[in-house]
């Protein structure tokens, strides 16, 4: 407009802008404004403030217009079809979100002008057009009312010239401000919801979908990873939440956790889905949950999908009580989308059962098992036995009674404390005479002669996953040189536990067995046909220790040696 009304006449548009003012002079207004042509863009400081205004200027205008070119009137003038408004690209342009949201009063134009309605009796068709509810259409329900997600859902699918709209074009609707930086890409969408969670605590901006972009970050890299969250409500706690922020560590916040399979755990995020699109009718007794990967960083998480699953439903009780097996950890999620190589490395599947090989698997000469197995341990190259994710995983997973091969150690079980960590136990015959210690003959856990506790009892129970004087079972110390120490008074019972990455790698030092004399023990991660799990093995060093009895045919027993995955 600037370069004068007859150079413009002929540019795409200049219809638009001589009808709203033609519109708005009949309607008694003195001025318009559009946003084509009222924002010098030319100055940054100008299109910075009409981009962190512009929600507020819709809000505040007496009438807005909306000009839906493409959609066809009949000869009646009015609207022919429906499905004609809904299909406008009109609701597929990013910034023409807050055009629909903001104004109280608005009246949409089709092709050639004609007047198609107010946003009263549209309601429907815009409600189907863009999946905003009614009640936020006719303004009974206020923006900051309804969930981040929900919000982000109505940007999802929309389209901006600049990548960097997608983000800027949602300020208003979440009443924040920030710098416009373009040029910076994706990273606007991020910074975004940087800004919204310093003023928010909903936890519905967790609840996206789209690890399809090698994500392992906690926030959404752009509203198309929203779209399924139509429904999403954020669920207040009375006691309130912990503060969570950005730091140099990445996203800080405390969490509620429990192990999940291996190096993963099912994370807490308060909100829940509306039943039928109606919060009010919602009993809210439900959570929603994210999976989190530990990293090789103790305090460092990513983001992961468990068995192509992003988001689950947590049930809690009818009274809302705390949810069993969960822990509140501080965790730092970093934002970083990961080169192809390094992202399948944290994303590759784990295994959360173990896997014997046959090298320490005997049959008897009618071919019976000379083994009993429980838990989730499987043989050779069978299925791995399928297990309650989450309930197993934390505890003892499973146990290996081999006392009828008639050697030295008879019960091997094996588990993981919270923190996944690799758990050891072993029984030699002299420990089952033991009582209240930590095996009874079928090789089931024990804490002071009680044999029937749960994975999760056993999880709970004091001391169990910890090294600490009130420790009631008590771990082998190990000595510099690899060496594990009978505890006293223990004679037969070995509990050792091993680094979540660097395993473990100890010699067994019974009293009964001399300094030359030990029996190796190895916990070590590997990565066996694209799935992460952990190997045990139990290696003799001498010629005796695991040698059995000779036969009735005067020759010595094989040795045996234990592959767990």
């Amino acid at each position: 407009m600037q370069s004068g009304q007859a150079l413009q006449e002929n540019k795409k548009g200049f219809q638009k802008i001589q009808m709203c003012c033609h519109k708005a002079k009949t309607t008694g207004l003195e001025y318009v404004w559009v946003d084509t042509c009222c924002i010098d863009k030319t100055s940054s400081s100008e299109l910075q403030e009409a981009i962190n205004s512009m929600f507020q200027w819709y809000r505040n205008a007496v009438i807005c217009y909306a000009y839906l070119f493409d959609v066809q009137i009949d000869s009646d003038n009015t609207l022919s079809s429906s499905q004609s408004f809904q299909d406008s690209v009109w609701f597929k342009r990013g910034w023409t979100l807050q055009e629909l949201l903001a104004p109280t009063e608005m009246v949409f134009y089709g092709e050639g002008w004609h007047e198609l309605g107010d946003k009263h009796l549209l309601k429907h068709e815009l409600s189907a057009a863009t999946g905003i509810s009614l009640s936020v259409l006719e303004g009974k329900i206020e923006l900051q009312d309804i969930s981040i997600a929900e919000r982000m859902s109505w940007a999802s699918e929309r389209k901006t010239e600049r990548v960097e709209d997608r983000a800027y074009s949602l300020l208003g609707i979440f009443d924040v401000s920030m710098p416009m930086l373009y040029g910076e890409g994706k990273k606007a969408f991020r910074r975004l919801q940087e800004e919204i969670i310093k003023y928010s605590d909903d936890h519905t901006i967790f609840a996206w979908k789209g690890m399809k972009h090698k994500n392992p970050g906690m926030l959404a890299l752009e509203p198309d990873d929203f779209a399924s969250c139509q429904n999403l409500v954020n669920v207040r706690v009375r006691k309130g939440r912990n503060p969570y922020s950005v730091t140099n560590r990445g996203l800080s916040i405390t969490l509620s956790l429990k192990p999940w399979t291996i190096d993963t755990y099912l994370a807490v995020i308060y909100c829940d889905k509306t039943v039928n699109n109606n919060a009010e009718k919602d009993s809210r007794q439900n959570l929603m949950g994210i999976f989190l990967r530990r990293l090789d960083d103790d305090d460092q998480y990513a983001r992961v999908s468990v068995s192509a699953i992003e988001l689950m439903t947590i049930k809690r009780s009818s009274n809302g009580a705390s949810l069993p097996g969960f822990r509140d950890v501080t965790v730092n999620v970093r934002q970083v989308e990961l080169p192809n190589e390094e992202f399948a490395s944290v994303a590759e599947e784990r295994v959360s059962g173990f896997r014997i090989s046959d090298e320490l698997l005997e049959y008897d000469s009618k071919g019976k098992r000379l083994f009993e197995i429980k838990g989730n341990l499987t043989v050779g190259r069978e299925k791995p036995n399928e297990t309650t994710p989450g309930r197993e995983i934390c505890g003892i997973v499973g146990k290996l009674d081999i006392s009828k091969q008639k050697r030295r150690i008879e019960v091997i079980t094996l588990g993981f404390d919270f923190e996944f960590n690799p758990v050891c136990f072993l029984a030699e015959s002299s420990g089952y005479a033991q009582k209240g210690r930590m095996f009874d003959k079928s090789g089931k856990f024990a804490i002071n002669g009680d044999w029937d506790l749960t994975p999760e009892e056993v999880h709970n129970s004091k001391g169990i996953h910890e090294r600490t004087p009130e420790d009631v079972m008590g771990w082998n110390s190990i000595m510099p040189d690899g060496t594990a120490l009978v505890n006293a008074g223990r004679s037969g019972l070995w509990a050792l536990k091993g680094d979540r990455l660097k395993g473990l790698d100890v010699s067994l030092r019974p009293y009964s067995m001399t300094i030359e004399e030990n029996i190796r023990v190895t916990m070590t991660r590997e990565s066996i046909d694209g799935q992460m799990g952990w190997v045990f093995g139990i290696i003799d060093t001498t010629k005796s220790i695991w040698r059995k009895p000779k036969g009735e045919d005067g020759k010595d027993g094989r040795r045996g040696f234990a592959k767990f995955m």
